[in-house]
């Protein structure tokens, strides 16, 4: 009897350090009736009203729950922690996205809020249930039987996110995915834009054959041809597509469509994307054209008008619903030698148009707006092509367009044509929110520059003229990661308003200016340009 005891004992000395703990999430889930939320109120650093997050345990000893501690993601924050009826509740910032929580003993886990919730709402309280396992791991002494094996994942399509058990796997460019691991049962998770994700389990146990996962996501889009009756632009979502016809995918939903063409009247719809339309074609309605009327006279009259090279009668004779824009008009009458004049219709202008026809050729035309109530004036109408650089080293090209008397205005845009999109934020020191597997930077660097400003011009003495003005920019760094993707440097990346000022000089039909530009004082960049002006002297 005595032998038994000691061998339950030693039993039991030798499986107790094989016993272990691990934790893992079993659900996130709003409580729109709890009012806690509102009645403990907090505001973080942003004076934000707070969320509050219940996180309940369960198979977690008292004195292990203290063990947790919460990161939130870049940008929020958590504001205060407490415990309440053996919860630990959080107070943290509105529309936190991601909570990494760690454990002193038992490693870590990033919990992706959005994947359980659309948006964490200020004044809302949320429950977070975490489960303690207890898994005993007993192993044969000097056992030569194997443990691991490959795991394989083929996604489709090849542009997939892969996560397994929390982690990001890095996924190759024709969609496959593999990693040497140890037996056991792993979720998996497959995203991609405009395709439904997909979730799942895989247990990995066979020493003998690789376990291979084919994963093949449904279209969450649908295959649609937008077309107008015109020589006109598409655009879907402030995005150009094409011209009178495009095919190609779009997700469902409700899209912004305007069908665009010089002279005309811009048409804009709203579309819903449904997955009935799949393989339909959807026909726009064309714009409508801009127009004005002519009237047109001669001495003597009875001259033939030709508009376009196109006959329309005689002299005189009133037309409407002339297109707008340059026509060329061109009189003839027998005895006497034609004229051809180009005229410029506005919308809704009426013009009129006297000519005198003499046998000897002799011509006179005079050519006004019928209602104009006012005369031309002195002025500089100006177009400059302008570059600007910065030590930061940047680099960014546009247009700057502007009329000036003694006061005036100008616009002016530049870019460097470059637009990254970012998978992921980074500080300058590297790190990077919200991802937690292994990453290496590839040493590549790209730059997005965009400034749009608009404002007043002042004459100084003729030629020179100061300008000064206001708008929006940024300027954005990106790195590039060892993977493909980029991550955006948020503490070298600068954005808001843009201020921009200098000195212009128009000289015999040339432009050039000189200035500064900077967004938000932060950052600076000098400013030139160069181009066509036109005098416009008062008659």
């Amino acid at each position: 009897m005595k032998n038994k005891y000691i061998l339950a004992f030693a039993l039991l000395f030798f499986t107790l350090p094989l016993l272990a703990q691990d934790f893992k999430i079993v659900s996130v889930e709003s409580l729109p009736a709890d009012m806690s939320a509102r009645e403990e109120m907090k505001t973080d650093h942003n004076d934000r009203q707070c969320a509050l997050l219940r996180v309940a345990t369960q198979n977690i000893a008292p004195n292990q729950r203290e063990g947790f501690s919460f990161v939130p993601d870049l940008g929020s924050e958590v504001v205060e922690r407490a415990t309440r009826d053996g919860e630990i509740w959080l107070w943290v910032s509105p529309g936190i996205k991601y909570l990494r929580i760690k454990h002193r003993d038992w490693g870590q886990y990033e919990l992706r809020l959005q994947d359980y919730v659309t948006r964490v709402e200020a004044l809302h309280t949320y429950k977070i249930t975490i489960k303690g396992t207890l898994t005993i791991a007993i192993q044969e002494q000097n056992s030569n039987s194997p443990t691991q094996q490959y795991l394989v994942f083929q996604l489709s399509p090849t542009n997939a996110v892969l996560e397994v058990d929390g982690q990001l796997w890095e996924v190759a460019p024709d969609g496959s995915a593999m990693k040497y691991v140890n037996f056991g049962t792993y979720a998996y998770r497959v995203q991609a834009p405009n395709y439904l994700s997909e979730n799942g389990n895989v247990t990995v146990d066979d020493p003998e054959n690789t376990k291979t996962v084919n994963v093949r996501l449904k279209p969450d889009f649908v295959e649609v041809t937008l077309k107008v009756d015109a020589d006109a632009e598409i655009w879907v979502n402030n995005e150009k597509k094409g011209t009178r016809t495009w095919s190609g995918q779009l997700g469902k939903g409700t899209y912004k469509i305007e069908c665009k063409q010089d002279d005309h009247e811009t048409k804009v719809i709203s579309k819903e994307i449904t997955a009935a339309m799949n393989g339909q074609t959807i026909i726009l309605p064309a714009p409508q054209p801009f127009y004005g009327s002519l009237n047109i006279e001669s001495t003597p009259i009875g001259a033939t008008i030709q508009l376009d090279s196109k006959e329309v009668g005689k002299t005189p004779k009133s037309m409407n619903e002339i297109l707008v824009g340059r026509h060329e008009i061109k009189l003839t009458k027998e005895g006497f030698k034609p004229y051809t004049e180009m005229v410029t219709i506005a919308k809704g202008e009426r013009k009129q148009v006297k000519a005198t026809l003499n046998s000897d050729g002799d011509t006179s035309l005079v050519v006004k707006p019928q209602q104009s109530a006012t005369k031309s004036i002195d002025g500089v109408f100006f177009v400059m092509a302008n570059a600007a650089y910065s030590l930061a080293p940047q680099a960014s090209f546009g247009l700057t367009v502007g009329s000036v008397k003694k006061l005036g205005w100008y616009a002016s845009l530049s870019s460097n044509f470059k637009f990254v999109k970012a998978d992921y934020e980074c500080d300058y020191e590297g790190n990077i929110s919200g991802l937690l597997s292994e990453y290496s930077y590839s040493g590549q660097k790209s730059t997005s520059r965009l400034g749009a400003t608009a404002g007043m011009v002042i004459r100084i003495y003729d030629p020179l003229y100061a300008y000064v003005g206001g708008g929006y920019g940024f300027r954005n760094v990106f790195w590039q990661l060892g993977n493909g993707s980029w991550a955006k440097c948020t503490d070298d990346s600068y954005q808001g308003i843009a201020l921009d000022a200098g000195l212009m000089l128009h000289f015999k039909g040339f432009g050039f200016s000189l200035g500064v530009q900077t967004i938000g004082v932060k950052y600076l960049e000098a400013k030139i340009g160069v181009g066509y002006t036109l005098k416009r002297n008062k008659p």
